[in-house]
């Protein structure tokens, strides 16, 4: 199957090769011939080597093996809606190694941890607008950790994380970024079990935050 896959996207690029020679009235087998012979070290150093780089800073994760993947927290994140922009400047940069460690998930060798604020307990509530102004100064995960565990490896997030202790779904959250709309307030991700899979979501800072919507976050 995989492939398959692969011949289907190598045909997918020598396709749109073609287009663009088309519009560059440029023959396509031609330009073939020469990027395989007298164009190859032209090739290499002015095409493949910048397109490899800039593909580095853009690809969100890689999957190291079974219980390892690695997320770039420089690339882009995923706007939860279309028109959704970044609304801060988050702490997390460069790439970082998630592993699985018996039930428990580390990035570059520390714990992740999903604490309450102590206006969240019980049934204690507090507004996102004010919680913001606590998680901001403690060490708080990026979305592209949440993404590249739902779409690479779900077989990593522990079970602990689908329910609290009173049997209430969890709705985690990753406060590293927020984004805002056209007309939206700021919202911020978050993700939860529901109905046998890991479903991504987000909620607005106007909004009320319970027991049920801890920070991820690195133990210190």
């Amino acid at each position: 199957m995989e492939g398959w896959k692969l011949i289907g996207q190598l045909q997918a690029a020598i396709l749109h090769l073609a287009e663009v020679c088309k519009k560059s009235q440029i023959e396509a087998f031609a330009i073939l011939e020469w990027m395989v012979g007298e164009g190859r070290e032209v090739v290499e150093k002015e095409f493949w080597t910048p397109l490899i780089a800039r593909f580095r800073e853009t690809r969100r994760f890689e999957v190291v093996d079974k219980m390892t993947i690695r997320v770039n927290l420089s690339a882009a994140p995923r706007p939860p809606f279309d028109g959704a922009v970044v609304e801060n400047i988050p702490k997390g940069k460069g790439w970082v190694t998630v592993k699985r460690e018996r039930d428990d998930l580390f990035v570059d060798g520390k714990k992740i941890i999903l604490p309450l604020s102590e206006s969240q307990k019980g049934d204690k509530t507090i507004v996102g607008s004010e919680l913001r102004k606590e998680v901001e100064k403690k060490p708080v995960l990026h979305p592209n950790i949440m993404d590249a565990l739902i779409e690479a490896a779900p077989h990593l997030i522990p079970d602990s994380w689908k329910e609290n202790e009173d049997g209430e779904t969890l709705y985690i959250f990753f406060w590293d970024v927020i984004f805002r709309g056209a007309v939206s307030p700021l919202c911020v991700r978050c993700f939860c079990w529901r109905v046998g899979a890991w479903h991504r979501f987000c909620h607005g800072l106007d909004c009320a935050f319970r027991r049920q919507n801890p920070a991820a976050q690195l133990a210190s």
